[in-house]
């Protein structure tokens, strides 16, 4: 008798063909951009209300990996998940809002740096790299 062992990436592929019958990923668009030595690569995920978020930077002490909803659908209210919220906590970095600019196809982060450097707005752009499948973020 063969026991078959499932492991994370081949449950995601059944899962990304469960919910897409045609094999082909959908488009997540992926934005990037950076403030003050902190690089941002942010794909968004539309279909789940989520955005995946990666930060790095010697300032953050390394990579800082984790998700984000928007706390009322499509708008401007973020809800950091953890333990990308308590990595930010700990900076002394909350992500205060973003605005998704379908037009212009950028992403505007605003956020709260700690101390006398106030509030910033990044503007992150459309990246020309392949957007990644936002269940395997967890993955990496």
């Amino acid at each position: 008798m063969v026991v078959a062992h499932a492991t994370p990436l081949l449950l995601f592929f059944v899962r990304t063909l469960h919910m897409n019958p045609s094999g082909v990923p959908p488009d997540y668009p992926r934005f990037t951009g950076g403030l003050m030595g902190v690089s941002a690569d942010v794909t968004l995920c539309e279909a789940e209300n989520k955005a995946v978020i990666k930060l790095s930077g010697a300032v953050l002490g390394g990579t800082l990996r984790g998700s984000a909803t928007f706390a009322d659908g499509e708008g401007t209210s973020i809800v950091v998940h953890e333990p990308l919220r308590s990595a930010l906590r700990r900076r002394f970095v909350r992500i205060v809002g973003a605005d998704f600019d379908r037009k212009k196809q950028t992403v505007a982060v605003r956020v709260k740096l700690p101390l006398l450097l106030g509030s910033h707005t990044i503007t992150l752009s459309r990246a020309r790299v392949p957007a990644r499948a936002c269940d395997a973020m967890s993955l990496l």
